[in-house]
């Protein structure tokens, strides 16, 4: 076969690839809305059909021979075996539910696969045009967010599933709604806004000047913000706001000045603005903060959070309870309760005990890594974009319900994917050479 039908092949198959990437992104967005909207009671038949959208893109990867022998597969190899063997001892000795042991398999390992098949292939050009779509999402989401705002919880537009009444639809407080979006809950709303920060600082640096029109970006960027202060979660505005406490750091280390005085201008206008015609929704939210920082210590949150608390260490079992046996999709076969593991970090220990450990060991050293290599990335290519995801990936691994909640678990590797194509492609250009294909022949 000649080098340009091996080219043209290669080519049409990556093209391929990025279509299935997008239907998925597309795929996690919007089943929130069909689920509670359309199709109640269809929860689990619509995650069965995004899981099987994740195996056939597997499936394809390894048919047009994407996975190659390499320390990346071999390592990710060891991690299937381990899981998979050491699910399967839990499932004998601890006597549950084999679907219990098939839901901690797809907690753990499944998407993983995903994850490295975006690194094998696609590139720079691939990741760009998947953020520029991004990008434009906001701006159907975010002016459905101001509609739920404005409407009364029994409203049908703020439907969530599992409530059956105006009572049972979270409020911020004083009767505001937290809005949920496409989402089936406030949560999975939270994720979109946390996977889209990165992206939307990307664009205030500059990003997509020739691609995006003035007035869009300004569209794109109000409602990105008006959906963060509508939200009424602690987390999407402190998280946010760290994003934008780095950006204005790597801005200013990369001497792009210009950057941090724009925006520093426009956000003192926008934040005039947010509190003239969304006061109530200020209002709530500080009241939110207020009662949270009367209730617990953010800071013991936080460390309990990535580092799990001293009740979970005291009572940890070596082999654990079962993975997967905590996650809310096992809430279908068992009557689990998770007041004791309601982080990651807890979770994990209680489900794989020694082998959980090891996960969060891994998390740990993965993403301390990360950030150093993604930082060293974005002072040699001068660019942002790879510093603030590592941030972003940072927080969303050591502190993300990864393996419990359904809508976290695909944007979190959804965002691994995205991660490892910064990490392949971007390295090229940090060697000073032109950014090529760096994926494998088929």
């Amino acid at each position: 076969m000649s080098e340009n039908k091996i080219k043209i092949d290669k080519d049409e198959s990556n093209n391929f690839f990025k279509k299935l990437f997008l239907l998925l992104i597309f795929f996690v967005i919007l089943e929130g809305a069909v689920r509670k909207w359309f199709l109640q009671g269809y929860d689990v038949q619509i995650i069965l059909l995004r899981d099987g959208l994740v195996l056939y893109s597997i499936f394809y990867g390894f048919n047009k021979r994407f996975f190659i022998k390499d320390w990346k597969e071999d390592i990710l190899f060891m991690w299937t075996i381990l899981v998979v063997v050491w699910s399967f001892l839990q499932f004998v000795i601890n006597d549950f539910n084999p679907f219990i042991t098939l839901i901690g398999i797809r907690n753990w390992v499944l998407y993983f696969w995903f994850s490295l098949l975006c690194f094998r292939c696609l590139g720079k050009k691939e990741l760009d045009s998947i953020l520029l779509i991004l990008l434009y999402t906001i701006i159907p989401i975010g002016i459905l967010v101001i509609y739920q705002h404005f409407m009364p919880a029994g409203h049908v537009i703020n439907k969530q599933v599992g409530s059956t009444t105006a009572e049972g639809i979270f409020t911020v407080a004083f009767g505001v709604v937290r809005t949920s979006g496409t989402f089936t809950f406030t949560s999975g709303q939270v994720q979109y806004l946390a996977f889209l920060t990165p992206i939307i600082f990307y664009l205030m640096g500059g990003k997509y000047n020739n691609s995006i029109s003035q007035i869009s970006k300004i569209i794109i960027l109000t409602l990105f913000f008006i959906s963060i202060a509508l939200s009424g979660s602690r987390g999407a505005i402190m998280n946010s706001g760290l994003m934008l406490l780095m950006f204005f750091l790597i801005s200013l280390k990369l001497n792009k000045m210009k950057n941090i005085l724009l925006h520093l201008f426009f956000g003192l206008i926008f934040i005039f603005f947010i509190s003239y015609f969304f006061d109530n929704a200020i209002e709530v939210t500080k009241f939110r903060f207020q009662n949270a920082s009367d209730a617990d210590q953010i800071d013991n949150r936080i460390i309990g959070i990535i580092f799990g608390s001293s009740e979970i260490w005291s009572n940890f079992n070596l082999f654990g309870e079962g993975i997967g046996i905590r996650s809310k999709l096992s809430k279908i076969f068992v009557n689990t309760k998770f007041g004791n593991a309601e982080n990651e970090t807890a979770r994990i220990l209680y489900e794989g005990g020694l082998v959980g450990f090891l996960f969060i060991l891994i998390k740990f050293i993965f993403s301390i890594i990360v950030l150093f290599k993604c930082y060293k990335i974005s002072i040699n290519t001068d660019d942002i974009f790879p510093f603030l995801y590592s941030v972003y990936m940072g927080q969303q691994l050591l502190m993300a319900q990864i393996t419990g909640q359904v809508t976290t678990h695909a944007f979190t590797f959804l965002g691994l994917g995205i991660l490892f194509i910064i990490l392949n492609s971007y390295g090229y250009e940090e060697s000073h050479l032109n950014i090529k294909d760096t994926r494998n022949n088929i």
